[in-house]
């Protein structure tokens, strides 16, 4: 089920992949890819936050990115 936010709409049919590793306050590292569609005119930094509020909501302060890669799905 397509989640909708602000920026991005995080679904199965997205127009753009990412990749996301980041790291939790206890030391754990987490990676998640799946398919976004950004709206017109967000941000990377819009669509970063809209993925790790929608993959990690428990998680609003204390982390690290290691990793992020957004782009678009069509080769």
């Amino acid at each position: 089920m397509p989640l909708q936010s602000a920026p991005a709409v995080i679904s199965d049919n997205g127009t753009h992949h990412f990749i996301l590793t980041l790291q939790r306050p206890q030391g754990v590292t987490s990676t998640r890819s799946s398919l976004v569609t950004p709206r017109p005119g967000a941000t990377r930094a819009e669509v970063l936050s809209a993925i790790i509020a929608h993959y990690f909501p428990e998680l609003s302060t204390g982390i690290v990115i290691l990793y992020f890669s957004l782009e678009p799905n069509q080769l």
